[in-house]
């Protein structure tokens, strides 16, 4: 049995519009193998594995730039869950 995590909410963009993008933590996660079928209408069409390193090294030289994962990633580390 695994756990949704709720990391809260932020403003998505503060002074332009009200939008809240809501933050979560599922584990444990678990490769399925190439089995899932994935909806190309939707934005995610690619989801990669990365260590705590490569996504640190990520986010400090610019190579991540969405919001969305710069905010999770923030919310993780200040909740101390992850190192």
């Amino acid at each position: 049995m695994g756990e949704l995590i709720d990391l809260g909410w932020y403003y998505a963009s503060p002074g332009f519009t009200d939008e809240q993008q809501y933050l979560f933590l599922a584990r444990p996660v678990r490769a399925t193998g190439d089995g899932a079928q994935i909806d190309t209408s939707e934005t995610i069409a690619e989801s990669r594995e990365f260590t705590l390193e490569q996504l640190r090294s990520m986010v400090a030289e610019n190579i991540v730039q969405d919001a969305n994962t710069l905010a999770l990633f923030a919310r993780l580390c200040a909740r101390g869950l992850i190192g």
